[in-house]
């Protein structure tokens, strides 16, 4: 505004020399001695001709040199307000291109931290599918461990009920032979006992037979019935102790059945205990091989880990890279920028050094017109001193040489004025080039606001293209976000998968 209000000001010379013309006008009209008519350019008063001020010169051609004047002098206001409007829309494109800059900036800031959070979410992504990896090949270790250990509980199972019932078979015909040996020395004993009694029944009736032959003699057969009774209870009683022998010797077997049954179970037991022990050690061993593929398993992080530093190391350098490309290409953008600024000093330059002829311009346009009112001025006195000379000539003629040398110098002054009238003119034709200069300044100043105008639209289509792969950027994270769910999941899958083996590995080889 205040650059605009000097421009205001500086117009105001020419309104004034306007004004200045006008006042030169009515003054001749006033004191009557050239009455001038005011028409346009080119036309004259219909019935009374235009007398010029200056000898030499036609009056329509004085009239017609001062519109002109006016008309350049319109020209030049027209000028400067046009050149005042061009410095208020590079003053506006500057202003945006500092806001798009300030934008790009941003953008670009937003852009770097976008990138590192997408560098960041890659490394994890990374080391969740290393630790995944891990992770499940930790889980397939235990599995095979594990039906290692089912197939080894099984073995043993069948083992041990292998053994069992050879145990229980042997000790079932080991009983089973001592009962047969038992009923055979039974039913010998009962055989024999029946024998004895038929025996016993024999003699009975033979001692009849005696105690009814003869007396003595049945006394000697009751006698040697008692003997032989005696004899036979003898017997039988031997009968007896060997059927309790027998008895006792199968108690003695069922006994050593049943210790060797014992003992078969005891061995079962030994061999469960064994097995339970060899369960457990083997179980500890596969707690401690667990825990070698644990250790193996950090082993394996801690490498992932360092590959997953020396993989976020190079992705850091390569960031770095990016950056640097990134700032190359800022440094490029501010050369740019310098260069457009370089272009906005150097048309602020042009545009002051424009004002500048301009002013210098007006300044000689207000100086020929002070020129052609000091002419006008002389030529009033002149035509003055030429009535004078006329009313002394009549009056006497002695003076009419003194009148002519007074004429005479009046047409010197004439043609002196019309040497600073050609002069003027010239001065005109060099404001006129003054003026087409500034207006082809103006030309190259509207080329480089249409040139920063199709920067700044440049810069739009950057801004609209870093948007562009900041919503990418957006969509991949949103699917990297998806991925690391899938990724949690499979963990937490993993995990529930982990402790079902667990559980298995502890019921098998628990009581």
């Amino acid at each position: 505004m205040a650059k605009r209000d000097s421009r205001q000001d500086d117009d105001e010379p020419e309104k004034s020399g306007e004004h200045r013309v006008d006042r030169v006008f009515s003054t001749r009209e006033a004191s009557g001695a050239v009455p001038l008519p005011r028409s346009p350019a080119g036309t004259r008063a219909p019935g009374r001709p235009v007398r010029s001020t200056v000898e030499g010169l036609s009056g329509e051609a004085e009239l017609a040199l001062r519109h002109q004047l006016s008309k350049l002098q319109r020209q030049l206001a027209e000028a400067q307000r046009e050149l005042a409007q061009k410095a208020d829309e590079l003053s506006i494109a500057a202003e945006q291109r500092v806001a798009i800059e300030a934008e790009r900036d941003q953008m670009a800031g937003g852009l770097l931290a976008f990138e590192r959070r997408v560098a960041e979410l890659k490394n994890s992504v990374l080391a969740e599918q290393h630790l995944r990896l891990d992770a499940e090949a930790k889980n397939d270790t235990t599995l095979a461990e594990l039906d290692d250990l089912r197939i080894l509980r099984l073995e043993e199972r069948e083992a041990l009920e292998e053994r069992h019932a050879a145990a229980l078979a042997q000790a079932q015909a080991e009983a089973s032979v001592a009962i047969a040996a038992t009923d055979d020395v039974r039913q010998r004993a009962a055989t024999e006992v029946e024998a004895a009694r038929r025996a016993l029944v024999e003699a009975q009736v033979g001692r009849d037979a005696a105690l009814a032959a003869k007396h003595e003699v049945m006394v000697e057969a009751q006698r040697q019935i008692e003997l032989q009774q005696v004899e036979t209870r003898r017997q039988v009683e031997a009968q007896q102790a060997v059927v309790i022998e027998v008895e006792e010797q199968r108690a003695q077997a069922v006994a050593a059945a049943e210790l060797r049954r014992q003992a078969a179970v005891a061995a079962a037991e030994q061999a469960r205990d064994a097995a339970v022990a060899a369960a457990e050690q083997a179980r500890d061993v596969a707690v401690a091989a667990a825990e070698r593929a644990q250790g193996a398993a950090v082993a394996a992080a801690e490498q992932a880990r360092a590959q997953a530093v020396a993989t976020a190391e190079q992705a850091r350098d390569a960031a770095q890279v990016e950056a640097a490309e990134a700032r190359a290409r800022a440094s490029a953008l501010e050369g740019d920028r310098a260069r457009l600024e370089q272009d906005f000093a150097r048309a602020g330059a042009g545009y002051a050094k424009a004002s500048e002829e301009a002013r210098e311009a007006r300044e000689r346009a207000a100086a020929v017109e002070r020129q052609l009112a000091g002419l006008e001025e002389k030529v009033r006195a002149a035509q003055g001193e030429a009535e004078r000379a006329r009313t002394e000539a009549d009056r006497a003629r002695e003076d009419s040489e003194r009148a002519g040398e007074q004429a005479q110098a009046a047409r010197q002054r004439a043609s002196h004025a019309e040497t600073q009238l050609t002069t003027s003119q010239q001065h005109l034709s060099a404001a006129r080039d003054a003026l087409a200069t500034a207006e082809a300044r103006g030309e190259r100043l509207a080329v480089s606001v249409a040139e920063s105008l199709g920067a700044q639209q440049k810069l739009r289509d950057e801004l609209a293209a870093l948007k562009a792969q900041l919503d990418e950027a957006r969509a991949s994270l949103a699917a990297y976000e998806t991925r690391v769910a899938g990724l949690e999941e499979d963990r937490r899958r993993l995990l529930e998968h982990l402790r079902a083996g667990l559980a298995l590995v502890t019921g098998a080889t628990g009581p």
